[in-house]
């Protein structure tokens, strides 16, 4: 995992079934997730919880952190939730999805792409409804402390009362659903989510090809690995 880089990652529970059952699971991960973040120093931007899966969107300043995170929290929470639920076995798919992403053009997008997750489910009406996500710090203001802010989030105004303003108005904007398919796409096949140079630069630094193609007509921006 590229250091410096955020990465946007997707963990579900096998063959789909839940991992979260009732309030106290969701409060509890979210525990086992803040000692993981603080124990490898890595900083997390944006999360949501969902019935039978995770997103979280990560960065660290190592190669390793990520991992370390992803593997002792899936493992503790794991623990936790086959002593309360009576049951034994994996709890998680054996590997995440992983997906580096553009922080330069499109770390809002996925932002928005995440906590979003549960409208498009048709879980709830609006994101604000949905309490297990950090929409309710990035768009209500809520102190969640283990919850870093980004660059680019901080560049949406001077103050967080309008940062919030900001990022609510940006979450109420239609929804381009060619670009929402490709950030699924890019983490379901672990592949980067960002412009052609974006793509081109960890390309030339992996010495690998992270291009795939897409279903549909190309895009005109030039933006591909999406």
């Amino acid at each position: 995992m590229l250091p410096e880089l955020p990465c946007h990652v997707v963990q579900r529970g096998v063959n789909r079934q839940h991992c979260f059952l009732q309030p106290q699971d969701y409060a509890a991960y979210l525990s086992i997730l803040a000692q993981s973040l603080k124990k490898y120093d890595v900083k997390l931007y944006a999360y949501v919880l969902m019935g039978n899966h995770t997103h979280l969107l990560l960065k660290s300043s190592t190669e390793q952190g990520i991992p370390c995170v992803m593997q002792q929290l899936g493992a503790a929470y794991a623990r936790y939730f086959n002593l309360t639920q009576d049951r034994s076995g994996a709890l998680f798919e054996g590997r995440y999805h992983a997906s580096l992403i553009d922080s330069e053009r499109y770390l809002l997008s996925c932002y928005r792409y995440i906590e979003l997750n549960p409208v498009r489910a048709g879980m709830v009406s609006s994101a604000a409804d949905y309490y297990w996500s950090s929409y309710q710090a990035n768009a209500l203001g809520k102190n969640i402390s283990f919850l870093s802010t980004a660059p680019e989030y901080l560049a949406l105004g001077q103050t967080q009362a309008q940062r919030c303003i900001a990022y609510a108005a940006l979450c109420q904007q239609e929804t381009n659903h060619e670009d929402v398919q490709q950030l699924r796409l890019a983490t379901q096949r672990n592949k980067p989510f960002g412009s052609e140079t974006f793509i081109q630069q960890l390309e030339k630094k992996l010495q690998i090809n992270l291009s795939f193609n897409l279903p549909g007509r190309p895009r005109k921006n030039g933006v591909r690995g999406l």
